[in-house]
């Protein structure tokens, strides 16, 4: 059982959850910690065999109660042998928690909304070093400097930590949203088909 971890706080991601359940048709659940909190997490720990947590509207600089009690449940698990993919605000959360410095990618704080090319640099799933993909892109934040605990799985032009992996647990994260819908991509992209872009995504989900 995959348990979906929202972290949006302004409104749920149910379109990004619901098109992963419909085309994958793999049992999933669906949590949102950061306004309803963990009880519902709690209560399927037993039965979740890996953990992906979304996007936020919140920054890592915020530190909200919730966003250290996340890092330590995932952590904990990660112990127990789970495996967890970061996304976004995921991928910076656990980054932060082990270590790496986040922060601003710009001076002027820009935020980025684009669909961005990353090189692989080591085998993912299906990815070897030097295959390219395309995803969505929507953040402000991302990780400046990596800590010794991680290394390198993707870059891009714009960043050297596109996608990393733990070097003991088996945790892996993004700063895209591979995971976008189609919704997401006509919002955030202005992108009218995404198709393209959104089985790439499910491409890098299925790596996972």
């Amino acid at each position: 059982m995959l348990a979906f971890i929202d972290c949006f706080i302004e409104e749920p991601v149910h379109h990004s959850f619901n098109q992963f359940v419909i085309k994958n048709q793999k049992p999933a659940t669906y949590h949102m910690v950061s306004k309803y909190g963990f009880e519902s997490l709690e209560r399927v720990a037993a039965t979740t065999t890996a953990y992906i947590i979304l996007g936020s509207a919140s920054n890592i600089d915020q530190n909200l109660s919730w966003h250290k009690t996340l890092a330590n449940f995932i952590d904990q698990k990660l112990r127990d042998g789970v495996p967890c993919l970061g996304i976004c605000f995921g991928h910076q959360l656990m980054a932060d928690y082990y270590g790496c410095e986040v922060g601003f990618l710009s001076k002027d704080k820009t935020y980025f909304k684009e669909a961005r090319e990353i090189v692989f640099t080591e085998k993912f799933g299906r990815y070897h070093n030097g295959d390219k993909l395309t995803l969505a892109y929507a953040h402000e934040q991302a990780i400046l400097k990596l800590s010794d605990q991680f290394e390198i799985m993707a870059k891009s032009s714009l960043s050297d930590f596109e996608c990393i992996k733990h070097k003991s647990l088996p945790y892996f994260s993004t700063q895209a949203h591979p995971e976008a819908s189609e919704t997401f991509i006509l919002e955030n992209l202005g992108h009218e088909n995404g198709n393209e872009i959104i089985q790439a995504g499910y491409s890098f989900l299925e790596s996972f």
